[in-house]
């Protein structure tokens, strides 16, 4: 496995950018022939690292020179913007199991559904938005089921639908300042958030 296979590059993007970090900054032209590749090919590279933001162009031209980010801004940049289109892709998703549901006439019963394994929280915590048309209520409190640090898509999606959020952490789920900034984030959008301080299992 070559370094930047996990952000979805392929093997020519991988030794562009590493012979950028040598060279610091070059042409196009100059990288083709620094790792005896076509031209063309070096520029579909680059692109892709623009793209990924682990590459800048100097200019607007088409030979303007290139150079390398920092690696751990560019890394951590592109990771965001990863886990923003995997919270996009979880919506979706989200959206076409409950459209299913619907079809094959599942509705929510009276009673309560047990939930284990992170998966299964999310997707189901998915389906009880996605499933509601006026209000969602509940208390929650950590251990949370997925990354708190992403304000929560799909409660984004009703709120700007007409659908109200009524929720009540525990003091525990505010601990970290990522939580403060998501809570903060949801109630600028119009949902209603309350804090108690006595112990709560989520729901």
């Amino acid at each position: 496995m070559f370094l930047l296979e996990p952000a979805r590059l392929d093997e020519l993007s991988n030794t562009v950018d590493l012979a950028l970090l040598q060279l610091k900054q070059a042409t196009a032209e100059r990288l083709a022939e620094h790792v005896s590749a076509p031209v063309e090919a070096v520029r579909c590279a680059l692109a892709e690292l623009v793209t990924a933001t682990l590459v800048y162009q100097f200019g607007r031209t088409e030979n303007g020179p290139f150079i390398p980010i920092a690696a751990e801004g560019a890394l951590n940049a592109l990771i965001q913007r990863r886990r923003g289109e995997l919270a996009a892709m979880q919506v979706e998703v989200a959206k076409l199991v409950a459209g299913l549901h619907r079809e094959a006439g599942h509705s929510a019963g009276a009673g309560v559904e047990l939930v284990e394994g992170t998966e299964a929280a999310v997707a189901a915590f998915a389906g009880v938005q996605l499933n509601a048309r006026t209000e969602v209520a509940g208390v929650l409190s950590p251990p949370f089921p997925h990354d708190r640090s992403i304000p929560n898509p799909i409660e984004l999606a009703q709120l700007a639908a007409g659908v109200s959020y009524r929720c009540v952490y525990s003091l525990a789920g505010m601990s970290w300042q990522e939580a403060v900034d998501d809570v903060r984030h949801l109630i600028a959008a119009g949902s209603r958030r309350g804090f108690s301080r006595t112990p709560r299992r989520r729901w």
